[in-house]
């Protein structure tokens, strides 16, 4: 019994940052792609949505150590389950990776509407800042496929295999969006579509 609720909460504190993390990719695309009307229109309800969101990507970063910390001293216990939970290890780590990425995304998107939607110095020292931590959750993110599907050189791969290495696709369209962003025109509107993509697992 005590296995089966170690291992109950193993996986709950991992989908507990999974689903920050969807919660808070959703609002960001709401309200910078999509121009919340209702949010964006209310200072009050926008500072709280702001705050909600922060709180979701410290909930990640505090989180996410955990979860990997008990994952390993529950290696230590029963190596037998090395296969399965590595792949927890690996995934909880790209969700922690991302977690950063996004947050740093949030905050200069956040300045942005502050600023009038123009692109002053402060957002766009937000916006490089993130460019670094999007490498990091890509490689994070590499690494967890990498331990999933361990490929072999000219071996096709198995038929799931996307449903992984989607989510390496869409973080490096979410880099691309913000090195567009950052070199468009200050007198045009940017191309926010690269927020409405999925950076991880629903």
């Amino acid at each position: 019994h005590l296995l089966w609720l170690m291992l109950l909460l193993l996986l709950s504190l991992r989908m507990w940052c999974r689903d920050d993390l969807n919660y808070s990719q959703d609002t960001m695309n709401e309200l910078f792609n999509q121009n919340s009307k209702e949010l964006l229109g209310d200072e009050k309800k926008l500072s709280a949505k702001v705050a909600e969101i922060r709180l979701c990507y410290r909930n990640v970063q505090m989180i996410a150590p955990r979860a990997e910390e008990l994952l390993k001293l529950h290696l230590l216990k029963w190596p037998i389950d090395e296969n399965t939970h590595r792949k927890h290890i690996n995934e909880t780590v790209a969700y922690q990776k991302t977690g950063l990425a996004e947050s740093k995304l949030f905050d200069g998107l956040v300045q942005w509407q502050a600023d009038g939607r123009k692109m002053t110095d402060k957002v766009k020292q937000d916006l490089l800042d993130s460019l670094p931590l999007y490498d990091a959750a890509i490689q994070a993110t590499q690494d967890w496929i990498n331990q999933v599907y361990p490929l072999k050189e000219g071996e096709a791969p198995p038929m799931d295999y996307g449903d992984i290495a989607q989510y390496l696709e869409t973080l490096k369209i979410r880099k691309a969006g913000i090195e567009a962003m950052l070199k468009a025109d200050p007198n045009t509107t940017p191309d926010m579509s690269f927020l409405d993509v999925d950076v991880v697992e629903r």
